[in-house]
């Protein structure tokens, strides 16, 4: 008995059109840094859409250690690089320096707006939007979407004795 999940990552930012040639400026909230930053990690998850989300989990956790600098620190990037299965710093650069990265986080910033986006995490279960939560909230989410089956199989949604219709 198991259940899929299906994850998904959107950015969160703005684009604006910025001259007359239809060039279109990137912006986040924390400025151009992030921006490069969210640049390097959308690469990563282009070149690792068709494995686990645990392997684009394992880039992210590692290079958000020190994601201040993470578009100037090539160290880092290259060794969370070379310890996430599936993954090289060469395609990451290819994929970045070609322009490929910016072009998909302007659509994933587009699709976060669509979506009504604006806070990180957000999460949906069953289309809710789940922003701003304690991870208990998730999981209590989590487990009222599974049919009772599955719900009564993890000892998680037992030991906080969530609901689950």
């Amino acid at each position: 008995n198991s259940f899929e999940i299906d994850v998904q990552f959107h950015f969160i930012g703005h684009q604006q059109i910025i001259n007359s040639t239809g060039h279109v400026a990137l912006s986040s909230m924390h400025g151009a840094t992030e921006v490069l930053g969210d640049i390097w990690e959308m690469c990563a998850a282009l070149i690792l859409k068709d494995n686990p989300p645990a392997s684009f989990l394992q880039f992210l956790n590692c290079v958000n250690r020190d994601r201040a600098n993470l578009p100037s620190n090539e160290k880092l990037i290259r060794g969370c690089a070379s310890n996430t299965p599936n993954l090289k710093y060469s395609d990451l650069e290819d994929c970045v320096h070609s322009g490929r990265g910016g072009l998909s986080l302007r659509s994933s910033f587009e699709e976060a707006n669509k979506r009504n986006i604006h806070t990180s995490p957000t999460i949906f279960v069953n289309g809710l939007q789940l922003h701003n939560k304690q991870p208990s909230d998730i999981i209590h989410a989590l487990c009222n979407a599974m049919i009772p089956s599955q719900a009564s199989l993890y000892t998680i949604c037992h030991r906080h004795q969530y609901t689950v219709s």
